[in-house]
């Protein structure tokens, strides 16, 4: 039997929200129509940055109804309101308790009269606890959704409570999805989203409440999801290119800056409240320096107040810095700000990857994306790549071994010493790994390389290898041997400038070249040998040896004049 339950479920009615997501009231009037002819159409915008494409949508009719006021409960929601603990949502600590009229309504030994009452009672009084919740749907959605988790079939029928109708959103063509649930009576529906395939959001926690009246005339009912999720992005300053790129390359030593840009969502009024948190993780080549700032312009002019702001820059696990913004404080004062610019930089040390790989530095982005349980979080995350190069030295006598003692200096193009020193000696390969050394202001002995022998692991020994890493790009670079080993003549000096071409995604080389014919390039590193010769000297004992030498070369230098002299005087006659 239908009873008229007043304006309580008109005020229920125009609250309509889908999981995460909040969507548009329907308006209801009582227009003509045509019964079971009805379609709830599941409808995502191009800009709420949400994908719903291949998403399954049920509906699930809890009340009928032919107009606003008048309803009854659906059969197989009965046991929801019977089933639960029915506390009111509206914070009095009403309870209600249905069993009474249930239990009336199904009696065999009850007059009819007495069992229509009964459901008169029992439809009013779900309808009146249902509109307890009437600021608070969120709450009364994940309530729902874990009764039909418990009991209810998504995809098919069965003992438990079944869908009314379902439908997998498909492709528009222009940038939004759609899923129609078809075939609906007049009633009051409940429609979720049973596995969403965007990943961290956690769209299978409550639902959407649609009420559809019969004989109205628009026969399809419209939900439209308005919700955003927060973006992040990160860049990190290409100093060579002038420009904010996912790759960037530098020496060691060099200062690198890092943008990470992040949205705020639209929606967090819905929250109880709303948890926005960046995490940062940066590999061990780069120091961070402690400086993390957050603006609300690119133009980084105005910080964000620290009434909306905690900074931790020593927290616990592999973050270096963990951020936290009150964005539901943030947008109840200044509702414009829907953009955060969070700015720092860091040091490229000798622990900097060279010759193998690249450093990478990745930011995360927590949210909240359920209202009814704001703890629940989905993540986004963001990562830029950092790269240093490197230059491989053999040194080799003319029988190709390994040569000690011959000392190298690295100087820049205007002829300044880059001091250097090492970094780490590899027993299984024989290289001694340099670096520049942050804590050395000039050149001194320390400063140069002395090529030596190494012993291996294994007991065998390799001279002659050295490695300079930590080198940048764009840069010219002198290889000079300041000091050859004794016996042997110093080599020509070696210019090298590394120019790398990276994958768009910044994440490998697509090649690298240094500009000189005495190096091969290979991935991360230049690979060069360089041979000492012998000195050759003229024998010189002193005594009788060098006198015979000087007269005889005398003597053969007057032959050669009275040859000449010979000539001309044969040409004049």
């Amino acid at each position: 039997m239908m009873k008229t339950m007043g304006k309580q479920l008109t005020i229920i009615a125009v609250v309509i929200m889908l999981v995460t997501l909040s969507v548009g009231a329907v308006t209801l009037e009582d227009k003509v129509g045509e019964e079971g002819n009805y379609t709830i159409h599941v409808h995502n915008g191009d800009s709420t940055g949400i994908s719903i494409l291949g998403d399954w949508f049920h509906a699930y009719q809890i009340f009928t109804a032919h107009s606003v006021t008048s309803y009854a409960v659906a059969e197989d929601f009965q046991g929801f309101f019977t089933g639960n603990s029915m506390v009111a949502g509206d914070g009095s600590g009403e309870i209600y308790n249905f069993q009474a009229q249930l239990d009336v309504m199904n009696s065999e030994n009850t007059t009819e009269s007495a069992k229509e009452l009964a459901s008169d009672e029992y439809n009013q009084l779900a309808g009146k606890y249902m509109n307890s919740y009437s600021n608070n749907m969120y709450t009364l959605a994940a309530q729902i959704r874990y009764y039909l988790d418990t009991n209810g079939f998504y995809n098919t029928g069965g003992d438990g409570i079944t869908c009314t109708a379902h439908s997998q959103a498909q492709d528009n063509g222009d940038g939004t999805q759609s899923a129609y649930l078809e075939g609906l009576t007049a009633g009051y529906y409940f429609v979720m989203n049973q596995e969403s395939t965007v990943a961290g959001l956690g769209l299978n926690s409550s639902g959407s409440f649609v009420p559809i009246v019969n004989n109205q005339v628009e026969t399809t009912v419209i939900i439209e999801i308005k919700d955003s999720i927060p973006t992040v992005t990160k860049k990190i300053f290409h100093d060579d290119q002038n420009a904010w790129d996912v790759v960037g390359d530098h020496a060691v030593g060099d200062t690198v800056e890092f943008l990470i840009t992040s949205t705020v969502p639209v929606n967090t009024a819905d929250y109880a409240d709303y948890i926005y948190k960046l995490s940062d993780v940066m590999s061990q080549g780069i120091t961070y320096n402690g400086d993390v700032k957050v603006y609300t312009d690119l133009e980084r002019t105005t910080l964000l107040s620290s009434d909306y702001l905690t900074i931790d820059n020593n927290p616990s696990g592999d973050a270096i810095f963990n951020i936290t913004v009150d964005v539901k404080s943030l947008q109840a004062a200044d509702d414009s700000v829907v953009t955060l610019y969070t700015y720092y930089t860091g040091v490229v040390n000798a622990d900097a990857v060279a010759a193998t790989d690249h450093d990478t530095n990745t930011v995360t982005l927590e949210y909240s994306n359920n209202p009814s349980d704001y703890t629940h979080t989905g993540t986004s995350d963001a990562t830029v790549f950092h790269y240093t190069f490197a230059l491989d030295v053999v040194k080799v006598d003319e029988e190709l071994a390994g040569l000690a003692g011959a000392r190298f200096g690295l100087f820049l193009e205007d002829g300044t010493a880059v001091p250097l020193s090492i970094a780490s000696i590899d027993t299984t390969t024989g290289v001694v790994h340099y670096c520049y050394d942050v804590a050395v202001a000039t050149v001194a002995d320390g400063g140069y390389i002395t090529t030596q022998a190494v012993t291996l692991d294994d007991g065998s020994v390799v001279t002659g290898k050295f490695q300079i890493y930590g080198l940048n790009d764009a840069q010219t670079y002198v290889l000079r041997e300041v000091e050859a080993p004794e016996g042997y003549n110093a080599v020509d000096e070696i210019t090298f400038t590394f120019t790398p071409t990276y994958t768009s995604t910044g994440t490998g080389l697509v090649s690298l070249e240094d500009g000189s014919e005495d190096i091969n390039t290979m991935d991360f590193v230049s690979i060069t040998t360089i041979m000492n010769r012998k000195t050759i000297y003229l024998p010189y004992t002193g005594g009788t040896g060098k006198m015979i030498f000087q007269v005889g070369g005398g003597f053969l230098m007057l032959m050669a004049i009275g040859v000449l002299m010979k000539s001309q005087s044969k040409k004049q006659r």
